[in-house]
């Protein structure tokens, strides 16, 4: 919960209601056979947050023609790739040389982000694809000028950091919020962490060949 008191000097008058701004903290449901997720400590998760983050992430205004999203190419169905297409596709049909990557579990990347790790934060990240030419190819200060335009992002933008005056600071950190909420976890693999349930032969020996440090019955070698 964030919290900010408008006090009076001294010499001020100290009746009528005193301002409180609240938001509701956001708590992320881990699997159990995951480890805590490694949150930014400057950008709390909230509700508002990741609310307004989420508008934003599938908002296709953020794009020069209005026909593309985040979520256009990070397909939600799909773990968040890009449909199986070999290349992502922006405005325009405009082809990119690369295939979106996946969104979950971001919290445990520490290296950066984008396939060559040029983007050292999530939220820097974020704002990229927006001005990037061969994906949404705007500006960021004409996103600004749209969104500023319409008064839910305006409500939006103030419920979750108390200023309805856009900047794109806000807007990273809000898409930063939501997709630290992509959580994994319900895979077999993690089912069978769990002891939920257990491997084939197959499974087993393929896990074996893919650790390269099991034996095909699931023993670990040398143990």
């Amino acid at each position: 919960m964030s919290i900010v008191l408008v006090s009076c000097s001294d010499d001020e008058p100290t009746t009528g209601p005193v301002h409180i701004f609240e938001t509701t903290p956001y708590i992320i449901a881990m699997p159990s056979n995951m480890p805590p997720p490694i949150l930014p400590v400057d950008n709390p998760l909230t509700y508002e947050g990741i609310a307004l983050g989420k508008a934003l992430f599938f908002e296709k205004m953020m794009s020069k023609d209005g026909t593309v999203s985040c979520g256009s190419c990070h397909n939600q169905s799909n773990a968040f790739t890009d449909n199986g297409k070999v290349f992502s596709e922006g405005i325009e049909g405009k082809v990119g040389n690369r295939n979106s990557m996946p969104l979950f579990n971001l919290f445990y990347h520490t290296k950066g982000f984008f396939w060559d790790g040029r983007s050292k934060t999530l939220r820097e990240q974020s704002l990229e694809p927006i001005e990037n030419p061969l994906e949404m190819g705007e500006t960021l200060e004409h996103v600004v000028i749209k969104l500023s335009s319409i008064e839910k992002y305006r409500t939006l933008f103030y419920n979750a950091f108390e200023d309805s005056t856009i900047t794109t600071i806000n807007m990273s950190l809000a898409m930063e919020q939501f997709m630290l909420t992509f959580v994994s976890g319900n895979s077999k693999f993690d089912k069978v962490e769990r002891g939920e349930a257990q491997f084939t032969d197959s499974e087993k020996r393929g896990m074996g060949l893919f650790n390269r440090g099991l034996e095909t019955d699931g023993t670990v070698r040398g143990a």
